[in-house]
């Protein structure tokens, strides 16, 4: 897999990638995380343990926020992007978002 970062902060990680025919990759999914995964182009297979598989592809793009372990298998080649975005709000910016 070939990876380029985009975004990293306290709340959001987000980066390109690319993925050979049959690559895979490991994403661990943590309370409080929602993990995203938008293709340009491929497809592939999110699965967990006791868990059913989900497929992704450019018309249907992923949102996790299940905790667990979760494997990303390539059902081609294929690119797009990849991200974390942590929803557990410190507290000064959650009072700000309150007051608007």
């Amino acid at each position: 897999m070939k990876h380029w970062p985009l975004v990293h902060s306290d709340h959001l990680d987000l980066e390109a990638f690319s993925l050979d025919d049959s690559g895979s990759f490991i994403e661990v999914v943590e309370p409080g995380v929602a993990y995203a995964c938008l293709l340009a182009e491929g497809g592939l297979v999110a699965t967990r343990a006791a868990g059913e598989p989900l497929d992704i592809s450019p018309q249907r793009p992923v949102i996790v926020v299940e905790p667990g372990t979760y494997t990303f298998t390539a059902t081609g080649r294929c690119a797009g992007m990849r991200g974390t975005l942590h929803l557990l709000l410190n507290t000064p910016f959650a009072r700000r978002a309150s007051e608007i």
